[in-house]
């Protein structure tokens, strides 16, 4: 009986330790294909001309209510001669086959709790890439900026429920930011604390 408890045991401590073993190795793997990606990296650069620190977050992923994540990244950027303020930059990434080949952003509206701080987006940049023979597609780019107060990016981070809607001129879109990860897909706000940590540090320089 004794035995048979404690190959009971050993069974499941292998099982616990190789369920750990996985979750580890597919949590590395995505932050490796993230990284190739270029997705959620961080980057502190100095200007030569004026000496002004900028700290840039490239693109994150967000989640969507009903979909496996929303059509929109986000990217930040902070520069220290606006030291209280971010731009947050809109992207979303297609190709000329698709319904949307061009976004074409106008606002946002950053709801947390009963509050709602609503953000008019900058003129949208729109660029391509050359042909791909290998998808045979032209893919797109759309991109705009919206600066918002850091403060509100540390309530955002913060918040227990954080939703965002992003208006474009055709269609909007909702975000739930306050939704790390899905399926070890990771979203944007554990980039948004690193992305804060960094400019507190430079902050303090």
């Amino acid at each position: 009986m004794a035995f048979a408890t404690n190959l009971l045991n050993g069974l499941i401590m292998n099982k616990l330790l190789f369920t750990l073993l996985l979750t580890v190795f597919v949590s590395g793997c995505s932050s490796t294909i993230d990284k190739m990606a270029g997705l959620g990296q961080l980057e502190t650069n100095i200007s030569d001309f004026s000496g002004d620190t900028m700290v840039e977050l490239s693109k994150t992923r967000n989640a969507h209510p009903t979909k496996k994540q929303a059509s929109t990244f986000f990217g930040l950027k902070w520069d220290s001669s606006l030291p209280n303020n971010v731009f947050l930059y809109l992207i979303n990434q297609s190709d000329v086959d698709s319904n949307n080949t061009y976004v074409n952003y106008e606002s946002i509206e950053i709801k947390i709790g009963d509050d709602v701080s609503t953000f008019n987006a900058r003129n949208t940049i729109h660029d391509s890439s050359g042909y791909n023979s290998v998808t045979n597609t032209i893919y797109t780019d759309s991109k705009a900026s919206i600066s918002i107060p850091l403060s509100l990016v540390e309530k955002m981070v913060s918040a227990e429920d954080c939703r965002i809607k992003i208006n474009t001129y055709k269609w909007y879109e909702v975000v739930l930011f306050h939704v790390d990860e899905n399926s070890m897909v990771s979203f944007s706000r554990p980039k948004f604390k690193e992305f804060l940590t960094k400019v507190n540090e430079m902050k303090a320089i």
